[in-house]
C-alpha cells in the first residue's frame, strides 16, 4: 500500500511537472504566432504599393 502511495505522488509530480512545461510551450508559440501575424503585415505594407505601381506602369504601356 505504501509503495502504490509513494507511486502515486511520483507520478502526480510528474505530471505536473509536464502541465508547467506544456504551458510554457503554450506561451511560446502564442508569441512566436504574434510575431509571424507582425511580420505577414509589415511583408504586406511594404509590396502592396510596389505591385500597385508595377501594374500601373503594366496598363500605362499596354497598347491595345
Amino acid at each position: 500500500r505504501e509503495e502504490i502511495e509513494k507511486l502515486r505522488e511520483e507520478m502526480n509530480t510528474r505530471f505536473s511537472s509536464m502541465d508547467q512545461r506544456v504551458s510554457s510551450l503554450e506561451q511560446r508559440m502564442s508569441k512566436i504566432e504574434g510575431q509571424l501575424s507582425l511580420l505577414i503585415r509589415i511583408f504586406i505594407a511594404f509590396n502592396l504599393p510596389i505591385l500597385i505601381g508595377i501594374i500601373g506602369i503594366l496598363l500605362r504601356s499596354y497598347v491595345p
